[in-house]
């Protein structure tokens, strides 16, 4: 199996109560001294080649559209096969795209775009501590297919405080609904020093037990095998051709 390349953009413009990824919040100068900073990194790297490459996060998209399309340009000069990559993938965050992103990431080379969604169910993603709406979700699906972006996924989670098998099978069939080429299903971890990790210490029948979060892991399993999702890896789903690589 080739080697693939994962760089991670920190910033975000609001941090989730559940997350432990390394982040912080966006301010723009710090954010360009990331930048600066992962390129010099970069530099010295020849030779070093890559057949995928994964912009992770944070929030990619926290950046503007002008800025991670160039970023990726770069990347894929440096460590790409004749300077491409066979898949470029990047996280989003459903609510900060704006009109025109999507088109700049197709013309850097970006060919399958992971949208945070989480949930479709409005007192869920408040209690996620979400920013975004269902419309955005949308929005941003319609958006991605405008632009040609060739594969289109999902993150949604289960287990999430409050969460019940009818309102975890209302936003598994708005994903199906929406037709996306993938389906990313992860069940809450509750990790130490999160605020997830105080509230439930505090509250802890707001949380799931292990065989109520086994009952909705197979809730998704069954709904998506039955949409024509193959499921090849523990959280993930994908339409024929649409594996992430």
């Amino acid at each position: 199996m080739s080697p693939g390349l994962y760089v991670h953009l920190a910033f975000c413009p609001y941090l989730c109560p559940y997350c432990d990824f390394a982040k912080w919040p966006y301010r723009a100068s710090e954010a360009r001294r990331y930048l600066r900073a992962l390129e010099a990194e970069a530099e010295p790297m020849e030779g070093r080649r890559a057949e995928t490459l994964y912009l992770g996060g944070g929030t990619p998209n926290a950046y503007d559209a002008a800025t991670l399309g160039s970023l990726v340009e770069r990347l894929k000069q440096r460590f790409g096969d004749d300077g491409g990559c066979s898949e470029i993938s990047v996280e989003i965050n459903p609510e900060l795209v704006k009109e025109g992103d999507f088109i700049r990431y197709r013309d850097a080379g970006v060919t399958r775009l992971s949208i945070g969604v989480q949930s479709f169910v409005d007192a869920e993603i408040r209690v996620l501590g979400r920013g975004h709406t269902q419309a955005d979700v949308k929005r941003a699906v319609e958006a991605a297919r405008f632009a040609g972006i060739s594969s289109v996924s999902i993150d949604l989670m289960f287990a999430v405080p409050g969460q019940t098998a009818s309102s975890w099978r209302e936003s598994l069939e708005r994903a199906v609904a929406l037709d996306v080429d993938h389906v990313s299903t992860y069940g809450l971890t509750v990790e130490e020093g999160t605020p997830y990790a105080v509230l439930r210490e505090r509250e802890p029948e707001r949380f799931c037990g292990q065989d109520e979060e086994a009952e909705l892991y197979a809730i998704a399993m069954e709904r998506l095998e039955r949409a024509g999702y193959e499921q090849y890896e523990i959280s993930n789903f994908a339409r024929p051709g649409h594996r992430c690589a």
